[in-house]
């Protein structure tokens, strides 16, 4: 599969695979089949033309158009800190490949390098459950549900609204790359090698990094159990790990039912802090301070 910006080069294949969403999923838009089936092909080219913030990403397999998702920064100066995700459709056979995911994550990385834009806006069915699930793993937040949003055949149908903030996420922090064979520390050597796991890596486990990485005798890293995350953990994470901080049971009831082997000889903590705080939130630090540091046996 192959994810790339479209050009007026595209204009046919656009129009098609976005006639076919309006027909097939009217709900998921607000215009309709109606309105845009005899519109020329010159107008579908016009929507393809590159301009700053704005971008419309396809997925191919080979010459066959899978996916759609458009980007499109606000005009007015006081908004132009904003895009927004619109068109976004993909096709009934393609579905189920990871198409969706791949579409957003190549337009959220064209909003991250457009210089101004600090968060990207979303609506999207109240009813479709798979889209609002991808788009909260890739760390948009629900704000505001509208009620009778659009009326698909006259009956009325919600939507909800999500955006997803660039200053309120954690900053990417590079790590060395890892081969897996690494020894682990071992006790009485200079540092230890913690690695705390969340669902997202968005919050609360980079943030534990960020707290333990100061600490002379510790080398912190952080993972997410999420598919979606911002660095899902891997075996080469695992195996590197001395200690392991989870901060729910269900991620340590993830990590043994996918690397039950690895963490036969590891030691697991469960901090029990939910998914409430942001980046470096005061109280976030302050949970993860003491307790982390009596479990590992040090001082401040």
């Amino acid at each position: 599969m192959d994810i790339r910006r479209l050009t007026s080069a595209d204009a046919k294949a656009f129009r098609d695979l976005r006639l076919e969403g309006l027909l097939r999923a009217p709900e998921a838009f607000a215009s309709s089949h109606a309105e845009e089936k005899d519109r020329p092909l010159s107008s579908f080219e016009q929507r393809l033309v590159e301009r700053p913030g704005h971008a419309v990403f396809g997925a191919f397999d080979g010459d066959a158009l899978l996916g759609l998702a458009g980007l499109a920064r606000e005009s007015l100066m006081q908004m132009a800190h904003k895009c927004t995700v619109w068109g976004m459709y993909v096709a009934t056979g393609a579905r189920g490949r990871g198409v969706a995911r791949a579409l957003m994550q190549a337009a959220l990385g064209h909003a991250r390098a457009t210089p101004g834009v600090a968060k990207v806006m979303l609506s999207v069915d109240a009813a479709n459950v798979a889209a609002i699930a991808l788009y909260e793993s890739l760390g948009f937040v629900v704000f505001a549900r509208e009620a009778d949003a659009v009326r698909v055949a006259g009956q009325p149908r919600d939507d909800l609204q999500l955006h997803l903030r660039f200053d309120l996420e954690a900053p990417v922090i590079a790590v060395p790359a890892m081969t897996g064979r690494e020894p682990p520390s071992r006790p009485g050597s200079a540092r230890i090698n913690v690695l705390f796991i969340c669902s997202l890596n968005r919050w609360r486990s980079p943030t534990a990094e960020q707290v333990w990485r100061r600490h002379p005798r510790v080398s912190a890293r952080s993972a997410g159990t999420s598919a979606g995350a911002r660095h899902p953990v891997s075996a080469a994470d695992l195996e590197w790990a001395d200690v392991i901080f989870v901060m729910e049971d269900k991620h340590r009831a993830r990590l043994l039912a996918e690397h039950r082997e690895l963490l036969e000889h590891k030691p697991v903590h469960v901090l029990d802090i939910p998914d409430d705080y942001r980046y470096m939130d005061p109280e976030l630090v302050e949970l993860l301070d003491e307790p982390v540091a009596a479990l590992l046996a040090l001082g401040p």
